[in-house]
C-alpha cells in the first residue's frame, strides 16, 4: 500500500479510504535530514500556514493557527532551528495545542532506505483479520490490526464470518488496529445491525455532508441477544476508534481496556517544501445518537482496565453474565 490517507479527498461514495492514521507522504519525493537553510524553512512554514488556512476542516481555528505561525516566522521563533526534525517536532506542537485534534501530522519524509525491514510477524494482514477462532465458552475472536476497503479485504472478512460456527457471544480486538476505512466498518456493522443502518455522517469544512457510513446486508447476522464486546487501546486508531464508538453509542457492544486517542477527522497528507510532509484534517465525523464525535477525546471505555488484561476481563464478563442468565 504505497498511499495512506486518513481519508481519500475524492468523494467517498465506495468510503475506500476513510480514517487511515498512519500517514504516508502522497507524491513526494524522499529525502536525507539535513539541514536547513532560511530560505526552506520559511517556504516550509508558509506552506504549512497556507494549507492549514484553505484546508482545515475548523476554518476559524485553522486560520488562528495559520496566522500564529506566519507570526512565529516573523519573529524569528525557528531561526535557530536547523535540523528538520526539530523544526518538525516544534511545529506539531503548535498545531496540537492550537487544534487538540490528533489527526495532525508534520513529519520528515524519509527515503525508503532508512526504513527498517518490517518483522513479517508484525506486519499487518493483508485482509486486516488477524485471526478468527472460538474460544472456550462458544466465544467467537476476531482480532483486526487495520481495516482494509478493497474488494478482496472486505470479500474475506465476510466470509471469516460466514464461517465461524455458532456462538453466544463475540469479541472484537482491536488493541492494535492503526484505522482504515468506512467500509470495513460497514461491513462489520453490517453483521449485527440492520441493514442500512446509518453509522456516522461527514461534513466538510463548509458545513455541507460529504458522506456517510452505513451497515450493508451480510450473509451472516448476529442478533441483539449475542452479546458483543470490544477491546481497545491507545493503539486503536481512527477508523477502529469509528468502529468502537458507533458500537457503544448505538447500544450494541461493551467497549473494555484503555481510552483510545481521540483521532475522529479525516485527513489528507500533502508534500511540503523541504521533504517534509502535513496532514490535515478536512472532514468532521458526526454521530446522531451523540451529535457529536471522539475526536481529542477518544472512546472511553465502559470497563477500563489496562490493554493486557482486557482479553481476559471480556472473557469473565461473558461468562459471569452468561452464568447469570442459567440462574435466572
Amino acid at each position: 500500500m504505497k498511499c495512506r490517507h486518513s481519508y481519500d479527498h475524492r468523494r467517498m461514495d465506495t468510503l475506500a479510504s476513510l480514517f487511515l492514521a498512519a500517514s504516508v507522504l502522497v507524491g513526494a519525493t524522499a529525502c536525507t535530514n539535513t539541514g536547513l537553510d532560511d530560505a526552506t524553512r520559511a517556504a516550509a512554514i508558509t506552506e504549512v500556514a497556507d494549507l492549514i488556512r484553505s484546508e482545515y476542516v475548523y476554518p476559524e481555528i485553522g486560520a488562528r493557527l495559520a496566522e500564529t505561525l506566519m507570526q512565529n516566522l516573523e519573529d524569528g521563533v525557528y531561526d535557530d532551528i536547523s535540523n528538520k526534525d526539530s523544526l518538525a517536532s516544534t511545529v506539531l506542537e503548535e498545531i496540537l495545542a492550537a487544534t487538540n485534534d490528533p489527526h495532525f501530522g508534520f513529519f520528515v519524509r524519509r527515503p525508503a532506505a532508512d526504513e527498517d525491514t518490517p518483522d513479517p510477524g508484525t506486519s499487518p494482514s493483508a485482509s486486516g483479520l488477524r485471526e478468527a477462532s472460538v474460544l472456550p465458552g462458544s466465544i467467537g475472536y476476531l482480532a483486526l490490526d487495520w481495516m482494509p476497503g478493497d474488494d478482496d479485504a472486505l470479500e474475506a472478512v465476510a466470509s471469516a464470518f460466514a464461517d465461524l460456527p455458532p456462538v453466544d457471544a463475540l469479541i472484537f480486538d482491536i488493541r492494535e488496529n492503526f484505522g482504515g476505512s468506512g467500509d470495513m466498518i460497514g461491513l462489520i456493522c453490517g453483521h449485527l445491525f440492520p441493514d442500512s443502518t446509518l453509522l456516522l455522517t461527514f461534513y466538510d469544512r463548509s458545513g455541507a455532508m460529504n458522506s456517510e457510513v452505513r451497515t450493508k446486508r451480510q450473509q451472516r447476522y448476529f442478533p441483539p441477544e449475542i452479546p458483543v464486546y470490544v477491546l481497545t487501546s491507545e493503539n486503536t486508531h481512527s477508523a477502529a476508534e469509528a468502529f468502537a464508538y458507533v458500537l457503544k453509542h448505538q447500544g450494541r457492544a461493551t467497549i473494555v481496556g484503555d481510552t483510545t486517542p481521540g483521532m475522529a477527522n479525516p485527513s489528507n497528507t500533502r508534500s511540503i517544501t523541504g521533504g517534509f510532509a502535513l496532514t490535515v484534517p478536512f472532514l468532521r465525523a458526526h454521530h446522531e445518537h451523540t451529535e457529536r464525535d471522539f475526536q481529542g477525546i477518544g472512546v472511553i471505555p465502559d470497563i477500563t482496565v489496562t490493554p493486557e488484561a482486557a482479553l481476559d476481563v471480556a472473557i469473565a464478563e461473558i461468562m459471569e453474565n452468561a452464568g447469570a442468565g442459567l440462574q435466572r
